[in-house]
This record gives structure tokens, C-alpha cells and sequence, in this order.
């Protein structure tokens, strides 16, 4: 009876630990760092445009970015673009929380304007749980798609620090990542995709110095300046001098005081 009662325990503590055939389904979500809406930055450069992804690695994510101004139809000012399938990423997932940092270089000649920061982040090629059979050419794309509306001004705007609009990142969409269907062809099996407000996590990456300090990076190695810090020095009034880059600042700053040392004595020798 001891025996009997000792396989029962054993099997009902299995059955606790055994994942539930019902468990939630994956999340995946994409969380807006910098820049916020309604504010006001300084054109530094470069300028960072940071978002957050969560479980990426759970299906092929597509998310792309464009700036401009209101007018739709006029040329975009930068745009960029980021895909978990994609072999440039070197064909390795994403981390469970992974930034996606880019530069943008060429707002430096714009001020007191408002900018329109447009983004999309989805799934291509989902299935319906509903459907037997799900043939390529009824797959459909979960996508989010939506608008950040900010202002530059070299006299008034904030210098980008992604840190001041507190320490949470803020939820744009999530999507509720469900089994897999089979396909009727010879393509791979597609993953059933709903949007899902309950799945959005608040606070679902603490924006801390450590983040911070990765867009900082991100930004130098984006801007081939001398500058020791971003953003710092010359970086508010646009472009820095590119001819020697980081590397080659020192050779900038020698040249520069062995001027002022000619200039120096030339100067002298005249008054005497």
C-alpha cells in the first residue's frame, strides 16, 4: 500500500511540472525608447532612433522605421529596417530583450520643425487556426503600424537623453504567438498570430546608465568624430570633420596649435 501511495505521489508531482497542452502563448512586443511624442530635441548628431524588441527570436519579425516631415509625399529624411530571418544579422536570434539602435546623420540643417517618425512591426505570412489546410497564397501579415510626432530646434530643444522620460520603456503592440499549422504544399509551417492587449507587458525593459550608455556607443561608432563623448562638443551643430575621423583627432589638434604657435611669432616679430 506504502508503494501504491508512493507512485501516486510521484505521478501527481510529474503532473505538476508537465507544461499545460493550454499554456499562454508567446508574446512578442516592440517597446518605443527614444525619441517620445510631442517633444522637443536638439538635431544632435547623430540623432538615435531606439526601440525594444521582446522574444524576437519566436518568429520571423519584420520591423522598419522612416523620419520625415508631415508632408507624406515628401522624400524621407532616414529610414531603417530590422528582420530576425535576415542573414545580415549573421544568422543568429535575438536576445529575450534586444535593442534595435540607429543612427540618423543628417538633421543637423533642420530646426523648429516637427518630424514624423512612422514605424511598422509584424509578422508576414500567418495562419488562421481555424483553417484544415493553410495554402501559401491565404496566408496573411499581422502587423502594428503607427506614428511618433516630435519637434527639432537648435534653440530650444532637449539634447537626446534617452533616460529622461523615466525608466520604463514604453509598449507599442504585442502579439500573442500561438502553434504552428501544417501547410498543404511543400512550404514550412506558418505560426498562428493574433494581436493581444493583454499580453503588453508595462515596463518591460527598465531604460537605465547600461542602456544608455549602448546608444551612446551605437552613436560614436555611427559618427567618425573626435569627440570623447556623446553627445558632446561640436555634435549640436551637425557633422563633424570626417577627413581624420576618431583615429586621427590628435593629428587635428597639433596642427592647430602649431598654427597658433606660427601665428605667435610671426605676430611678435612684427611688434619688435
Amino acid at each position: 500500500m506504502r508503494y501504491v501511495l508512493h507512485i501516486l505521489h510521484s505521478l501527481l508531482r510529474l503532473s505538476s511540472t508537465t507544461p499545460s497542452a493550454t499554456a499562454r502563448p508567446t508574446a512578442i512586443q516592440l517597446d518605443l525608447i527614444f525619441p517620445r511624442n510631442k517633444t522637443t530635441y536638439a538635431p544632435t548628431y547623430p540623432f538615435p532612433i531606439v526601440f525594444a524588441l521582446h522574444n524576437g527570436s519566436a518568429a520571423p519579425i519584420n520591423w522598419h522605421w522612416q523620419l520625415g516631415t508631415a508632408d507624406a509625399e515628401a522624400s524621407p529624411i532616414a529610414s531603417g529596417e530590422y528582420n530576425t530571418a535576415s542573414k545580415a544579422n549573421g544568422g543568429r536570434p535575438p536576445p529575450d530583450k534586444h535593442l534595435l539602435i540607429h543612427a540618423v546623420s543628417n538633421l543637423g540643417d533642420i530646426s523648429n520643425q516637427e518630424l514624423v517618425l512612422r514605424y511598422g512591426f509584424g509578422i508576414a505570412g500567418t495562419c488562421n487556426s481555424s483553417e484544415t489546410t493553410n495554402p501559401v497564397e491565404s496566408r496573411r501579415a499581422v502587423y502594428f503600424t503607427d506614428t511618433i510626432l516630435f519637434t527639432v530646434d537648435r534653440e530650444t530643444g532637449a539634447v537626446p537623453n534617452v533616460t529622461a522620460a523615466g525608466p520604463c520603456s514604453l509598449p507599442l503592440g504585442a502579439m500573442a504567438l500561438g502553434k504552428e499549422m501544417e501547410t498543404d504544399s511543400a512550404a514550412a509551417a506558418c505560426p498562428v498570430v493574433q494581436p493581444c492587449l493583454q499580453c503588453t507587458q508595462k515596463c518591460a525593459l527598465v531604460v537605465d546608465e547600461a542602456v544608455a550608455e549602448r546608444v551612446a556607443k551605437a552613436m560614436l561608432r555611427a559618427a567618425p568624430c573626435a569627440h570623447p563623448s556623446w553627445p558632446g562638443g561640436d555634435s549640436l551643430v551637425g557633422k563633424c570633420d570626417t577627413k581624420l575621423g576618431r583615429k586621427g583627432w590628435w593629428r587635428d589638434v597639433l596642427m592647430t596649435t602649431l598654427m597658433a604657435v606660427v601665428m605667435g611669432s610671426v605676430a611678435w616679430m612684427l611688434v619688435s
